[in-house]
């Protein structure tokens, strides 16, 4: 689950904001832009499956509560069960799969069985093991357990199916990252397209940029150049921003959850590097809101934001916590101390120098 760890150096993003927001043609458009207006949020979501197939939910902060308890009440409104037929998920390997169809279904599986399917991502750090994803999965066996076999819902493990027993070095873990991309939109491809389906993406928001850019990206290889737009593309992270709350004070007065609208907003005109730390790659940099996102999802005011932990249970687990500090240990250089020492605060482990 991995978000772009790129940055452009903070001179080059002055200059690119400059030159953007005091060209003429910026001056001209702001005069005619309008208020981004608060809409329901659920019913804009199903609304939006009637002319796309596809809804991507950028999942905003990860392990944000708030963004789960929405998706929990997405998922038990009864539109859903009409409106949709499938789930991918960014939090779950696609190599337990057939473990993951035979729960939803209500089949018994062990719980030291089933949590590989979360545990057991590209990621190497303790992000997909709060409790709220496997909250989610319950709640999907749960809907299905009322439904005939041919409504019931279907989670689709988005990531790629990595074999952690045949993993020894980075460059290991790298080789199975790059093929998370690829392996989602094939997955999407012959399991949601082809089958004439419907699916809810949840996946990180920084997976449902470039738009517009040449590059090969998840968002560009299900909805590129020469398509038909077929993804509804909706951020989650804004309403946790700081320049978010400065431009659009009034929506912290917003029922909450609501959807809103970019396109032709003073949010859709601004570039992306306005809220998204973006790759220094050619293009971006002209990249506005409203070219990757159609919409924003609203979840309350920005201190509201809580983040899911990790149950004491958990990081009780000896096995679990030699695990995830062993993979740890394969992070990229740049970040492997700090996401070990954040790993450590939230299990309450010693620093790792004592």
């Amino acid at each position: 689950m991995k978000t772009r760890a790129y940055l452009y150096p903070p001179r080059v993003v002055s200059i690119v904001l400059m030159f953007v927001l005091s060209s003429p043609a910026s001056a001209q458009q702001a005069t005619t832009l309008h208020p981004l207006q608060p809409i329901d949020a659920m019913t804009a979501i199903f609304e939006a499956f009637q002319s796309y197939p596809i809804v991507a939910l950028g999942e905003g902060p990860h392990g944000n509560e708030q963004g789960h308890a929405f998706r929990l009440a997405l998922l038990r409104d009864p539109r859903f069960i009409e409106t949709v037929n499938d789930i991918v998920v960014e939090c779950g390997s696609g190599r337990y799969q057939a473990l993951m169809d035979r729960f939803t279904n209500g089949a018994d599986v062990p719980e030291t069985a089933l949590r590989h399917a979360w545990q057991d991502t590209t990621v190497e750090t303790s992000a997909c093991d709060r409790p709220i994803y496997e909250e989610f999965f319950r709640a999907v066996r749960t809907l299905n357990a009322g439904l005939p076999r041919l409504r019931r819902i279907r989670v689709l493990l988005g990531d790629a199916p990595i074999d952690w027993s045949r993993v020894r070095t980075r460059e290991d873990v790298h080789w199975w990252g790059v093929r998370k991309g690829p392996h989602a939109v094939h997955l999407i491809e012959t399991e949601v397209l082809a089958k004439h389906r419907r699916a809810l993406i949840i996946w990180g928001d920084g997976w449902l940029q470039g738009r517009g850019t040449a590059e090969r990206v998840f968002i560009n290889m299900l909805d590129g150049p020469g398509r038909q737009r077929r993804v509804f593309n909706i951020t989650s992270a804004l309403w946790t921003m700081e320049p978010f709350v400065a431009m659009e004070p009034d929506a912290q007065s917003w029922p909450v959850p609501s959807l809103a609208r970019i396109a032709g907003t003073a949010v859709g005109a601004r570039p992306l590097a306005t809220f998204f730390q973006l790759p220094p790659s050619p293009g971006w940099n002209l990249l506005r809101m409203e070219d990757e996102f159609d919409a924003m999802l609203y979840l309350g005011r920005r201190e509201s934001l809580t983040i899911s932990k990790l149950p004491p249970s958990l990081c009780a687990d000896k096995a679990y916590v030699q695990m995830r500090l062993k993979r740890l240990a394969l992070s990229v250089p740049q970040a492997r101390q700090g996401f070990t020492d954040a790993f450590r605060r939230a299990c309450s482990l010693p620093p790792y120098n004592q």
